[in-house]
């Protein structure tokens, strides 16, 4: 009779702090300063931008966060990107929305009008404030989600808890 052999799976997560704190504060503080660029030029240049506008944002993830999980992952074992990544995502997230809240708020000191999200305007304190938090959210979510679909592609062939 044939026994069936379990292969443990491997849970280690060979993850270098310092290093990933300095890959996702450099690609944290571009996506940040990046985004919020866009967000100055599109406030700037039309009085009510489309909603496909205001989102289009979310494109400029896209490919800093490739560009985070290609140099990082290059420096790790392979089959070990999977897990270790998740954590740069989360600090990279934080970084960049950071950055945009500061400068949603920097905005609204120089203009007196924040980044518009979801028809809150952003001419009062309160309402900068809120902005700022929709913006802190929604980046945080995007990077997540669009970090995790990057992922797929870093994901070791083993158990599904490798």
């Amino acid at each position: 009779m044939e026994t069936t052999t379990y292969n443990e799976p491997d849970l280690s997560i060979n993850s270098d702090n310092e290093l990933s704190s300095k890959y996702a504060w450099t690609f944290g503080l571009a996506l940040g300063l990046i985004t919020a660029l866009y967000l100055v030029i599109l406030n700037l240049a039309t009085d009510s931008p489309s909603t496909g506008m205001r989102f289009a944002k979310h494109l400029l993830i896209v490919p800093v966060v490739w560009m985070a999980i290609s140099s990082y992952s290059s420096r790790l074992p392979e089959g070990k990107a999977f897990k270790s990544e998740l954590g740069l995502l989360l600090k990279l997230g934080l970084w960049a929305a950071g950055v945009i809240a500061i400068l949603n708020i920097l905005f609204f000191g120089l203009v007196g009008t924040s980044f518009e999200q979801f028809m809150q305007e952003g001419d009062t304190l309160a309402g900068v404030l809120i902005n700022s938090g929709f913006l802190i959210f929604e980046t945080m979510v995007f990077v997540m989600i669009i970090g995790f679909v990057i992922l797929q592609a870093y994901k070791g062939k083993g158990s599904p808890e490798d």
